[in-house]
């Protein structure tokens, strides 16, 4: 624009490249950062929260009620698949056996007497059938006995790591009392729920990353081993 008030137009004019030095009106390059080109595998993941399992885990408790004779382990302590854990007292059990034993030995007496003079006809069927059954009732109350005995002695299901003790020796305990929590945590678990929308990208077996804050920086391998069937409405 003049300083008369008329405007002149340069047809054809195209701007310049860099930017304009601010001291001498020069141009200077644009800085430009290059890159190599790399080919990559364009993954979309799916992120979970999911919360951390032991493979095995059961509250141990007694079967029958009485009183804890002994404490077999040490809190905390690894133990193997069938050692004893608690032995509860066993004398009235004791007693029990003792008896059924001695009836057993009656009823095998009782039962040789009657086949003997069934041999020679002189026992009715129904008195050597009788002594037949009191010899097989005496034999199941002595097993039912020795059943009793051994369940005092509490032995764990499988090998793991044994929690702390609720009880000590000398405390009466009742049936499905909890004793000692007991885990299998050599492998672990991982339990975590996905939106519906991504649920058929989910597949037994497919193989999943995962990370713990316990250990930060590390990358464990796990594989799908169950889908549960049921939905959170």
């Amino acid at each position: 624009k003049h300083t008369d008030g008329t405007i002149t137009k340069a047809e054809g004019a195209k701007p310049t490249g860099g930017q304009r030095n601010a001291q001498d009106g020069r141009r200077v390059p644009l800085p430009v950062k290059i890159a190599k080109a790399t080919s990559a595998r364009l993954s979309d993941d799916i992120g979970a929260i999911g919360t951390l399992l032991a493979d095995e885990t059961v509250e141990i408790a007694p079967e029958t009620s009485g009183r804890v004779d002994a404490v077999l382990f040490k809190d905390g302590e690894q133990v193997v698949e069938g050692q004893p854990l608690f032995r509860l007292d066993t004398d009235l059990a004791q007693a029990d056996l003792a008896e059924a034993k001695a009836r057993l030995s009656l009823a095998e007496a009782n039962y040789k007497r009657s086949q003997t003079l069934r041999k020679s006809g002189n026992v009715a069927q129904s008195v050597y059938d009788a002594a037949v059954t009191e010899l097989e009732v005496a034999r199941t109350a002595v097993e039912s006995a020795q059943v009793r005995i051994d369940k005092l002695t509490i032995l764990a299901p499988f090998s793991g790591t044994a929690g702390f003790r609720t009880i000590s020796a000398g405390a009466y305990v009742t049936a499905g009392t909890a004793l000692v929590q007991l885990d299998k945590i050599d492998l672990l678990k991982v339990s975590f729920s996905v939106p519906e929308l991504e649920q058929s990208r989910i597949r037994l077996g497919q193989v999943i990353d995962v990370t713990a804050d316990a250990v930060p920086g590390q990358r464990f391998m796990a594989t799908v081993s169950a889908i549960d069937p049921s939905v959170d409405v």
